[in-house]
Formats: structure tokens, C-alpha cells, sequence
């Protein structure tokens, strides 16, 4: 389909520019561009890959870390109420003096059975109604007394395994840590592994315990208070730690003992014993202090209060594995749309290079002259039937262009006679006007010596009417122009031998604006000719400003014009040129319009009995065509 249309176009370019000269393309510079787009198209997809895929590592790495201060919070946190659970017993314990005394009777073996038991059953009291503690993971209570090897259970539930290794492991550490002398704000831990069911996950027990120093001499020990938990049962407590699938979460000691770990591997040695870890100061907070190498991410918060540690370690392979898989994903993608794109390319380029042929070849006509020139298009509408539209339209706007000219020319040369006309109208002729005014002198002088001192007058003020125009130019004054105006009004009284009545209304701040000259004298003569009553003549004559316009308005009081009578003059006044012969409103109007724009010029306003109105409009500026002329 495109193969047809584009032999269609070319034949039809051909016999609209036969005998001009052809010009064309290479296919080849089509198929190199379209390449290099797509070759650096792919560069830019690359760079903006692997610039995505370090930007999406830095914000994994940072939710990464933000995930494992809160897992290091929340372990630090639950640990914490564990040995805090401890030291809350442990003091109420101490603040009952019947219970104190009580169990320092108990481990010095002083008591009978009966006060035993009584003994034991009042501490179990206090632990389930005193302070109410229930925690699923305890497995049990238990009092130790290391002189005497007395032992008591305050709490024990089934899910005790293992007790007996358990509490074996936990006297022999406590035994040791006893001859140390350790000071009293510490808590001690103790754990138990045994491997499960079928070599499964590791089953065992976390013993946390204090000892109990009598009350005269802190420093002597002679017993134990332990709580156990049951580690599985623990990690079930733990299911909502953030990270806990990705990440290994463990609790250590001071002793780097592991007393828990959330994916119960008891396993535990430093990556490079801690060496190849830089210090990420920038992520500290919440009490967490985060490391790194070139395989971890790892968190640390240390509580002091009970001397252990929570590590959060996250494998750096594992956290980017997503990446990699979605980069390696994305290169095979850009190779294949690679190479599909490079044979649509190919396939392509001559029908495209067939297209911008024709449209050179449109050009080239539009070069030598032809403005009429139309290059074809193609139903489909794509860019290159944009740049051919685009063509057309610019061959029709020269067109277009070229036809406004000539008419702004022949305005323009109207104006000039317009100009002319006025100038005429002034004063018919021009040649020697000194002759002319000697001649007018000469014979007003003889109506004085003959006295006809009425006929002496309107001959001085004729000759001052046209010593006026001669004198002027092409511009003048409007107070010039309503002084011309005056003389004239003065001659009409002589003739008529009655008075005028004139009344002005001028702005003096508008009395030296300029404006074409002869424009008021053919309103007033007008009036003064058609439009006075026979008796009690008035013309009124204004002038003001409206915006940045001025507006006169000269008026009569004679009898007016029938509706008929003021559609026919202005019919007259719009279809004027300057081929007519009489001088009058219409050529006011014309010359207007000309100078300062269409929307300027004369109207006209009149009723039967209502006299005559006529308004001009006059801008402060030349708008039109015809404003090199004024």
C-alpha cells in the first residue's frame, strides 16, 4: 500500500513540475540516521540501566537498614522485658522481708519440710497474683542455693525439655561467674542446645538468671533466681520482626555466645573476624549502629544495662539478586527489540527516503519561483504530511502576502490623492501665490476707495483664508484649524448680512495637538452652506479627548435630513474616491480611515427639524496605510 501511494506521489510531483530540475536523496542517509538513533538509543537505555539499577541498589541497601534497626529495636526491646522480668521478681523478692528471710532459711537448709514447701508456695503466689507475669515461652521458675544445693521450683509448666541438662549447664556457668565476683546491676544467661527430632532444628533452653546476695553482705551469693524460656517457643513470639526470611537476627552475649538466633542456627562466626567492616556513621540511630563489606550489611545495638547484643546481618547477594535478575532481563529485551527494529529498518528506509524525495523535489520547484506549488500527501497523516502541509501553507501565505501588499500600495497612492484633492481644495491653484495675494490686496483697496467697505472685508479675509493654507503644510494645530474655521464663519456673515452664532467648546490641552490639515473646514462650509436656519443661525463646534482619541462634533440648527436623505449621503461618503470631482465630507471620511485605521473616520447623525451632527474621530496616532502621507 505505501509502495503504491508513493509511486503515485512522485508521478503526480513529476507532471506538476515537468522540465524543472529533480532534486533527490539517498536511501542510505536514511538508513544511517534511523542507525545512529537506535544505536544511541540503546547507549542511553544502557547508561540509564545501570544509573537505575545503582540508584535502586543505594535505596534497597537504605530500606535494608532502615529494616534492620527496627528488627535490632524490636529484639533489643523483647530481650530487655525478659531480664527486666528477672530483675522486677528479683526486687520484690528483696522489698518482702518474710519472703527475704524466708528463702535465706531455705538455702541455709534451716527449715523443716513443711516450712519448706510453705516457703516456695508463697513465692509462687507472689509470681501469679503479685505481679501477674504469663509468658508463653517460659518454661519455668526456679530457686538455687549454692552452698547448700537446695532447689526449688516456682513455676514449672510441659514444655520443660531437656531440664535437667539445662539446669546442669546453668550451675556450672553461674559457679563460675560467681568466684568473679561480678557486680550486682548484671543479669546472667545460660543456653541449652539439643538438636530435634529426626536431626531437625536445634530444641533447647535460654535460662536467664540473678543471683541472690544476702541482705548484710552484697557480696556474698548464696543462691539463684532463673526463668526459663523454651527457644522455639520464642522464635513464635518473634514472627513479626521485620527482615526475619531475609536477614540472620541474633542475640549474643558479652562473651559472643550466641543466646538466640530468630533462624535457629546457633553458628556463629564474624565474617573476616569484623575487619573487612567500615562503619556507615551516616545510618546511626535508634540506638543502632550499622556496618558494612563488600558481602554484609550489619546492624548492632549493645545494651549495656544487661551486657548483650543484638546482630542483624543481611547478605548483600542475596538483597540484590532482584537487580541483577531484572538487569539481565533488560539487555535481553533491548538485543531482541535490537534486532527486530534494525530489519523493520531496513525494510523501511526506502519507502521513507521515496517520501522525502517528493518533498525535496516540492521545494526545489517553491525555490525557482513557483508559489503555486503543491506537494501530495498521504492519508496517513504522519510528520512528513505535516512538513508537505506545512510547504502548501506557506506557498499560500506569500500568495496571500504578495495580494495584501498591492492593496496596501494602492491605499497608499489614494491616499496621495486624497491628500491632493485637499490640497486643491485649499487652494485651486498654487502658481505664484504672491501674484494672487497682491491681486487680492489690489482689490480690496479699490472696494475701500469706491466704499464698499462690506466687499474690502471679505476680500482681507479670503486672502487670510488662503495665506492660512499655503502656508501650513500637511499638518497643523487644532486651535490653527478652528481659527481658519472662524475667518470662514465671518466671510458666510458678510454674504448673508446677518450674524452667526458660534459657540466652542475646545480643551485647551488639546488646542496644540496636530492633525491633517483642510479636515474641519469642509464640515463647517457644509453646515455653513446646507445645514443654518434662515434666522438665528448657530453652529456649535467641540473638541475632547475620549481615551487616547479626540472626538469633534460640529452641529447646525438647520432642517435636518429625512431617514431616506441621511442613508443616501452616507452611502456616499463610504463608496468615495478620489476620481470624483467635488471635495466634501466623504473625503474627510477617506482620508481618516487612511491615516489612522478603519475604525476612525466620519458619522453622521440627523433627524427633520434636529439639524445636522456630524462627529470625527481623529487617533494620536497614524494607524493606517495611508500615515506616511499626513
Amino acid at each position: 500500500m505505501c509502495d503504491e501511494t508513493g509511486e503515485k506521489m512522485r508521478d503526480t510531483v513529476e507532471i506538476e513540475g515537468k522540465g524543472k530540475k529533480k532534486l533527490g536523496i539517498k536511501s542510505s542517509f536514511i538508513l544511517r540516521l534511523i542507525l545512529f538513533c537506535m544505536i544511541t538509543s540503546f547507549s542511553v537505555v544502557i547508561l540509564l540501566s545501570a544509573v537505575l539499577s545503582a540508584y535502586v541498589s543505594i535505596i534497597m541497601r537504605d530500606d535494608a537498614i532502615g529494616e534492620s534497626r527496627q528488627s535490632l529495636v524490636a529484639m533489643n526491646g523483647f530481650f530487655e522485658e525478659k531480664m527486666n522480668a528477672v530483675k522486677r521478681f528479683h526486687y520484690g523478692m528483696y522489698q518482702d522481708v518474710n519472703i527475704r528471710c524466708a528463702v535465706q532459711t531455705f538455702f541455709a537448709g534451716s527449715n523443716t519440710p513443711g516450712e519448706d514447701i510453705d516457703i516456695i508456695r508463697q513465692c509462687s503466689e507472689m509470681l501469679n497474683s503479685r505481679y501477674g507475669y504469663a509468658d508463653n515461652a517460659l518454661s519455668g521458675v526456679s530457686l538455687y542455693g549454692l552452698e547448700y544445693g537446695r532447689q526449688a521450683e516456682l513455676l514449672q509448666t510441659g514444655g520443660f525439655h531437656h531440664r535437667e541438662a539445662a539446669m546442669q549447664k546453668m550451675l556450672a556457668d553461674a559457679k563460675e561467674k560467681s568466684e568473679a565476683n561480678i557486680s550486682e546491676n548484671r543479669i546472667f544467661y545460660s543456653v541449652y542446645l539439643a538438636m530435634g527430632e529426626d536431626d531437625g532444628l536445634p530444641d533447647g533452653t535460654l535460662s536467664i538468671y540473678d543471683f541472690i546476695r544476702e541482705p548484710g553482705n552484697l557480696t556474698h551469693i548464696i543462691g539463684i533466681l532463673a526463668f526459663h524460656y523454651d527457644l522455639n517457643k520464642i522464635s513464635g513470639e518473634l514472627k513479626g520482626v521485620p527482615g526475619e526470611k531475609s536477614r540472620r537476627i541474633l542475640v549474643l552475649s558479652d562473651k559472643e555466645e550466641v543466646l538466640y538466633s530468630l533462624d535457629m542456627n546457633y553458628e556463629w562466626a564474624l565474617v573476616d573476624g569484623g575487619n573487612g567492616f567500615r562503619e556507615m556513621g551516616q545510618y546511626h540511630s535508634m540506638g543502632a549502629k550499622i556496618y558494612e563489606s563488600p558481602q554484609y550489611l550489619m546492624g548492632v545495638t549493645e545494651n549495656e544495662r544487661f551486657g548483650f547484643r543484638v546482630v542483624c546481618l543481611t547478605d548483600k547477594k542475596q538483597l540484590y539478586s532482584r537487580i541483577r535478575s531484572l538487569n539481565v532481563f533488560t539487555f535481553s529485551m533491548m538485543g531482541a527489540a535490537l534486532l527486530v527494529v534494525s530489519i523493520l529498518v531496513l525494510l523501511f528506509s526506502r519507502r521513507i527516503s521515496r517520501r522525502i524525495t517528493i518533498i525535496m523535489d516540492g521545494i526545489g520547484s517553491i525555490k525557482q519561483g513557483d508559489m503555486y506549488t503543491r506537494i501530495p500527501t498521504t492519508p496517513k497523516e504522519d510528520e512528513l504530511d505535516l512538513i508537505a502541509h506545512s510547504l502548501t501553507d506557506m506557498c499560500r501565505s506569500l500568495r496571500e502576502k504578495a495580494a495584501m501588499q498591492q492593496q496596501a500600495e494602492r491605499q497608499r497612492n489614494e491616499a496621495v490623492l486624497c491628500q491632493k484633492d485637499a490640497e486643491i481644495y485649499a487652494l485651486q491653484a498654487q502658481i505664484n501665490p504672491h501674484f494672487l495675494f497682491n491681486m487680492l490686496e489690489v482689490a480690496r483697496m479699490k472696494a475701500v476707495v469706491d466704499g464698499c467697505m462690506d466687499t474690502a472685508l471679505m476680500v482681507k479675509i479670503l486672502s487670510d483664508i488662503f495665506r492660512e493654507s499655503v502656508g501650513r503644510g500637511t499638518v497643523a494645530a487644532i486651535g490653527e484649524e478652528i481659527e481658519c474655521c472662524m475667518l470662514y464663519v465671518r466671510l458666510f456673515e458678510i454674504r448673508r448680512e446677518s450674524s452667526i452664532s458660534v459657540k466652542l467648546d475646545v480643551c485647551q490641552e488639546i488646542r496644540k495637538s496636530r492633525i491633517p490639515t483642510h479636515i474641519l473646514l469642509p464640515i463647517v462650509e457644509n453646515a455653513l452652506v446646507h445645514g443654518l436656519a434662515e434666522e438665528n443661525a448657530v453652529i456649535s463646534i467641540s473638541a475632547h479627548r475620549e481615551g487616547d482619541d479626540i472626538l469633534f462634533v460640529i452641529q447646525d440648527n438647520g432642517p435636518g435630513l429625512t431617514d431616506k436623505q441621511l442613508e443616501d449621503l452616507n452611502l456616499q461618503i463610504e463608496n468615495y474616491t478620489s476620481r470624483e470631482k467635488h471635495i466634501g465630507l466623504a473625503n474627510v471620511n477617506k482620508r481618516l480611515k487612511l491615516i489612522y485605521g478603519s475604525k476612525y473616520g466620519v458619522r453622521i447623525q440627523s433627524r427633520p427639524g434636529e439639524g445636522l451632527t456630524v462627529q470625527l474621530a481623529i487617533g494620536t496616532d497614524g494607524k493606517g496605510p495611508g500615515e506616511d502621507y499626513v
